[in-house]
């Protein structure tokens, strides 16, 4: 009976390629801020510019990543993956849920 309400346009996962943008851009960001609060700490001169331009370098690349992962999400069909029905779960998922 769950099945029937399914719609036809799941998938039991995300894509690969939106997987791979997904956890590429979340490693790139955390990067990022890494790499800025690293920056800070030091002190003036060529390594702290030195710094600042592979932060901005960083920066640019995140911001190709993205628009490759929006290309990608407006060329590739949006399959939203299975979920269970609410009556399938434990009790305590729906309560938590």
């Amino acid at each position: 009976m769950a099945d029937e309400r399914r719609n036809e346009r799941t998938s039991p996962h995300y894509h690969a390629v939106g997987i791979f943008f997904h956890w590429l851009m979340a490693a790139m960001v955390f990067t990022q801020l890494w790499w800025g609060w690293r920056t800070s700490s030091l002190m003036a001169g060529s390594d702290k510019f030195d710094a600042y331009v592979i932060h901005a370098q960083l920066g640019a690349a995140i911001l190709l990543v993205a628009f490759l992962r929006l290309g990608w999400r407006i060329i590739a069909p949006f399959v939203a993956p299975k979920l269970e029905e609410a009556e399938d779960l434990p009790g305590w998922q729906r309560i938590a849920a």
